[in-house]
């Protein structure tokens, strides 16, 4: 038989044992005077969702029991020492200590996964004391620790009921009654006087995220620009908000709770610490603004025209030995060349005009967060690279194309010829002519890919640098708007509402000084403590890993 003990809520050193009984696994809630029906109104107080509380068992002072006030189905009987803990009983037990979590503090036991679930076999069997930790098929983990979790307010219950008054029922005076009445009535008109002060904020708000929300032919309009996807963001946060705080109040269940207070205060932090870091960057903004305005049209006349130029006119000269086709690749350093200096030409200029008022706009939209202030930065690398990623997409769609054509003039040599109504390559029988023509082409073609592949590869190279530091930025984005700050903060102070699983510690119980053991009564040495396996640093920053 195995006894679920609480380490605390029990203040008495004599009475009856009360608590849940489920098949041969008993889950102790505290020890009372006398029994009555407190189980029946506990069990309405939390909506019937837990078995019917009994009496299990016992306790007195001395070593033997006094069981005139127990029935007759009690059978066991329990000699507890100093810290509340049993340490003889009448029958043999698995005793385990747990400590009730306390629910107003978000506190309780979750079990593992099963994929998770490990045996600690180092922890079955020492000094003699064999703890058989294997429930029934009926009784399963995760019902023990749901009567675990209820305990707490079982204890406060039975406590109330016994003469003893609870933490949070106790009695107000009248006028106490009326001071609370009325500081509600003004809380609720002060509430219903700001919703009608900010409706016109929040209808322009929905109407801001609706807009952002519109599905296009081309997708929706936040997949556009980042900016706009984080505008997005914030305003559908701000929606939302009082409805996630209200929740965090207003949902029963403790887990769900939990997870939704969680949510709610990380969000808040972030969104605070975004406007402390967006403040930074605004005032560093200002304070290097004149040497910001030189150094942008330097980088972008430099690196993002005159080396891509300098490349493709290496490349057209025969560099390290590799022999292009040379009136090709004449045409790809011509036209590129003159889309690349035709885009500079005009941005340059532009840009030395609106960079000012640029920089003030950075410095404005940096006072809702850093993340507006990567957001337009994205932005603004994915405008002043439009000209490579065009030259990319060109170059991708001629060797694209070169492959295709490629592969159908192979086919075609081999004699073979792709059937589209079966969706496979069959063999087929050409006119001389027609294998004559395809040699041709498949020569010419096969002589001049080596010139379309290495300017493919210069703008791939160029285009892969472009989309690494965009996802340098996006993943800046992304941690400033997901990194879950208020859970490392719970790690830290407060690892018991961060629950994910749960593990056994083998303890000695001290005898306290108990001399000789009654011959009815075995004495209890060893007992297994249940103790919180809170989530790990790596499965908070990794959840999904």
């Amino acid at each position: 038989m195995r006894i679920f003990w609480p380490k605390t809520g029990i203040d008495k050193s004599q009475g009856l044992v009360v608590g849940w009984e489920l098949q041969d696994t008993l889950c102790v809630v505290t020890i009372v005077d006398k029994w009555n029906d407190a189980a029946e109104s506990f069990r309405h107080e939390t909506s019937g969702t837990v078995p019917k509380l009994q009496v299990l068992g016992s306790v007195d002072s001395r070593h033997r029991v006094d069981i005139t006030s127990i029935s007759a189905d009690t059978k066991l009987k329990f000699w507890l020492n100093k810290d509340q803990i049993p340490i003889l009983c009448s029958e043999p037990i698995s005793l385990i200590i747990y400590t009730p979590p306390d629910p107003s503090r978000l506190r309780f036991l979750r079990s593992p996964p099963s994929a998770k679930a490990k045996r600690n076999d180092h922890l079955a069997v020492q000094d003699e004391y064999s703890i058989g930790m294997r429930l029934p098929d009926v009784v399963s983990v995760k019902d023990i620790l749901g009567l675990i979790n209820t305990s707490y307010l079982a204890q406060e219950s039975l406590s109330s009921q016994n003469g003893y008054v609870p933490k949070l029922s106790k009695s107000k005076t009248v006028s106490q009654q009326a001071f609370v009445q009325i500081s509600s009535t003004i809380w609720s008109t002060m509430c219903e006087l700001v919703l009608w002060l900010i409706l016109p904020i929040n209808l322009c708000a929905r109407a801001i995220s609706g807009a952002c929300e519109y599905n296009t032919s081309f997708g929706k309009v936040r997949d556009f620009s980042t900016t706009i996807k984080q505008v997005s963001l914030r305003l559908s946060q701000g929606l939302e908000g009082p409805e996630r705080f209200r929740s965090t109040h207003t949902v029963s269940d403790i887990e769900l709770k939990s997870d939704q207070y969680i949510r709610f205060w990380n969000t808040v932090w972030l969104i605070f610490n975004d406007i402390i870091l967006g403040y930074s960057a605004r005032q560093f903004i200002l304070a290097y603004s004149p040497f910001i305005q030189d150094i942008i049209p330097e980088v972008f006349s430099k690196y993002l025209i005159d080396s891509p130029i300098t490349v493709l006119k290496w490349l057209n000269d025969w560099p390290v030995g590799l022999k292009l086709n040379t009136p090709l690749s004449q045409f790809f350093c011509t036209a590129l060349g003159i889309l690349i200096r035709n885009w500079g030409d005009t941005v340059e200029p532009m840009l030395l005009r609106i960079l000012p008022l640029s920089l003030q706009m950075f410095a404005f939209f940096s006072l809702f967060g850093l993340t507006f202030t990567i957001a337009i930065l994205k932005d603004s690398v994915s405008i002043l690279t439009s000209h490579l990623y065009i030259c990319h997409t060109i170059m991708t769609y001629i060797f694209n194309w070169q492959l295709e054509s490629l592969g159908g003039l192979w086919n075609l040599f081999r004699g073979k010829r792709w059937n589209v109504l079966r969706k496979r390559t069959d063999s087929y029988e050409y006119d001389v002519d027609q294998l004559f023509l395809g040699t041709l082409l498949f020569t010419v073609s096969a002589f001049l890919f080596p010139t379309v592949l290495t300017y493919f590869g210069v703008f791939a190279l160029i285009r892969f640098g472009i989309v690494t530091s965009q996802r340098v930025l996006s993943a800046a984005l992304t941690s400033l708007n997901a990194f879950p700050l208020f859970e490392l903060m719970l790690r830290l102070k407060e690892p018991s509402r961060l629950p994910a699983g749960i593990h056994f510690r083998l303890r000695r119980i001290k005898d306290g000084g108990v001399v000789g053991d009654p011959k009815d009564m075995i004495r209890i040495t060893h007992s297994l403590e249940l103790e919180n396996s809170p989530k790990s640093i790596l499965d908070i920053l990794f959840p999904h890993s």
